[in-house]
């Protein structure tokens, strides 16, 4: 379902690639208050994913914003954007625990789509997990994270264990083995000094950790992606 659609009060910069919308750059973020007072901008690269990482150095560029004038808190709430095309990404809270906070609950996500257009930005309620299994040729058990140097990132059964992707030029997938640490995967960008990254959340490692939980950004590289098998591949 089509919520809205509305006019860039800063369009989208054609000169610089990590300002598209769907570049995959680790410090795109957007804020949402209302169709008409949001805020895209692009942070330092290790600010990626949830949280203020990036220190004091932190250096922020708005490229894009609503009719409205931006609130002086506008960098809270903001939400990491993952590529799912060339002009469009999207975004994700990932799971929750559940009444008991005993049991992780990945299947309750809920992302919305961001496409930049010649007039404006249009955001899209809908699942964006069946949207990417018919685009990019996934299965029904894959769930997308993103598309990066032309590959389709995602992983399977919300098993984090494994992370896969589809190269499109030799019509082949890969997969990495992950850290046993992990618990979700939000989505996946550009790296910072490798290949890509997934944000993901999951156990603290150490025993003077504050939380017993933590967000982090897990950097990867496609060089070292194992080959998983043939297939037909994505047509788009």
């Amino acid at each position: 379902m089509i919520i809205t659609a509305y006019a860039l009060a800063i369009l989208f910069s054609q000169l610089h690639p990590d300002t598209r919308i769907g570049s995959g750059a680790p410090g795109l973020k957007i804020n949402y208050f209302k169709s008409s007072e949001f805020a895209i901008f692009i942070d330092t690269p290790q600010a990626v994913g949830v949280g203020t990482l990036g220190g004091p150095e932190r250096k922020v560029e708005m490229i894009g914003s609503g009719t409205s004038p931006i609130k002086s808190s506008f960098y809270d709430g903001y939400q990491q954007l993952y590529p799912f095309s060339e002009t469009s990404a999207f975004t994700c809270n990932g799971g929750r625990w559940d009444s008991t906070n005993n049991i992780f609950v990945h299947s309750k996500r809920h992302p919305y789509l961001y496409k930049s257009t010649g007039e404006g930005l249009l955001i899209e309620d809908c699942d964006i997990y069946s949207k990417a299994r018919i685009e990019y040729g996934l299965t029904e058990d894959s769930y997308f994270l993103g598309k990066v140097n032309n590959r389709i990132i995602f992983w399977n059964s919300f098993n984090p264990a494994k992370i896969y992707w589809k190269d499109p030029s030799n019509n082949s997938t890969y997969y990495l083995d992950l850290p046993p640490w992990i618990i979700d995967i939000y989505g996946a960008t550009r790296g910072i000094s490798t290949d890509f990254g997934i944000v993901v959340y999951g156990k603290s490692k150490g025993f003077f950790s504050i939380s017993p939980y933590k967000h982090a950004f897990v950097p990867l590289n496609f060089s070292k992606g194992k080959l998983l098998q043939t297939t037909p591949g994505p047509t788009r």
